[in-house]
């Protein structure tokens, strides 16, 4: 699955590393359909970025990766790897749902 993927700078923030890859929620099935999105929604993506960031930071650029690509861009960049792809129990995951059993 790819994804659209935001590369921002905050360095006003002063916080390190300055840049990061964002990654957007919508799969898309092949790289082709994913590219074919950002010139469509380049400008609300920038925008959203813009206000999110409070003008702090900004777009350096857009483009489609993978989930794997996405994480190791940002270990190349000198973040951690996220919680929730680190071995072990995942403190993130959802809870468990138990089944509620009819006491009438």
């Amino acid at each position: 699955m790819w994804f659209i993927t935001v590369l921002i700078n905050v360095a006003l923030m002063n916080v390190s590393p300055p840049e990061g890859w964002l990654q957007g929620i919508q799969p898309y099935t092949t790289k082709e359909i994913c590219e074919s999105y950002i010139p469509q929604h380049e400008l609300a993506i920038n925008l959203s970025i813009e206000q999110w960031l409070g003008g702090l930071g900004h777009v350096v650029t857009i483009k489609c990766m993978t989930e794997e690509e996405w994480i190791a861009s940002n270990l190349e960049l000198g973040h951690e790897k996220p919680l929730y792809f680190n071995e072990g129990d995942n403190p993130l995951s959802p809870p468990q749902v138990i089944e509620k059993k009819d006491t009438m």
